[in-house]
């Protein structure tokens, strides 16, 4: 997902440019395809199928990873963002960690700050 992330903002950094071929087709399955949509629904998919048997941590990075990506590719949506914040209190609601995780803290406060950092709030 860091490389779509980067992916998405080597695109915004081209717009107004002119593009080539392969940039336009890339640009054109972009606009017919909600990515956001999509991803979401197999990363939620993961979590419920494995929610249980895999580290609270890894599922945490998945989501940092997706928030990485949301705020690359739709910087304004802030829908989105509560979405993928929702996850996590579902993740969080489910399977309570420790407060002395110090991995998952950190990730926590990763996700809070993503947005935060974006938006200059």
């Amino acid at each position: 997902m860091e490389k779509l992330s980067q992916f998405a903002k080597d695109a915004k950094a081209t717009e107004g440019e002119e593009k080539t071929e392969e940039q336009q087709e890339i640009a054109n399955i972009a606009q017919n395809l909600d990515i956001f949509k999509l991803f979401k629904k197999y990363t939620d998919k993961i979590i419920d199928e494995q929610g249980k048997t895999i580290d609270v941590s890894r599922l945490l990075e998945l989501e940092v990873a997706f928030m990485n990506f949301v705020i690359s590719t739709y910087p304004t949506n802030l829908d989105y963002v509560n979405q993928i914040l929702e996850s996590c209190n579902n993740i969080l609601k489910s399977t309570p960690i420790n407060n002395s995780d110090k991995n998952c803290m950190k990730l926590l406060v990763k996700l809070l700050t993503i947005p935060l950092e974006t938006h200059s709030l």
